[in-house]
């Protein structure tokens, strides 16, 4: 797996197991290997996730536009100090 070092991914995944997110699974076979799946709570979690990924693309053209008008209050509080 790119970009995530092999100690990350297996603390991650042993952190996911231990609260229920996982289960793991090791299939004996050559070579034997672990098999990861989603338990029910996992598939909520995923659910709701995807849901909330939905909603902050939704609003992100509200964020964007958001940030000029904070920069803007941000400069002007700070060219005039309310003492």
């Amino acid at each position: 797996m790119g970009g995530v070092s092999e100690r990350r991914l297996s603390q991650t995944l042993k952190a996911l197991e231990r609260d229920g997110v996982v289960d793991r699974k090791l299939v004996r076979s050559i070579p034997s290997h672990v098999e990861y799946s989603l338990t029910p709570t996992g598939e909520v979690v995923v659910d709701s996730l995807g849901e909330l990924l939905s909603t902050i693309i939704e609003f992100s053209p509200r964020f964007a536009a958001a940030r000029p008008r904070y920069d803007e209050k941000q400069t002007q509080a700070q060219e005039n100090p309310e003492r």
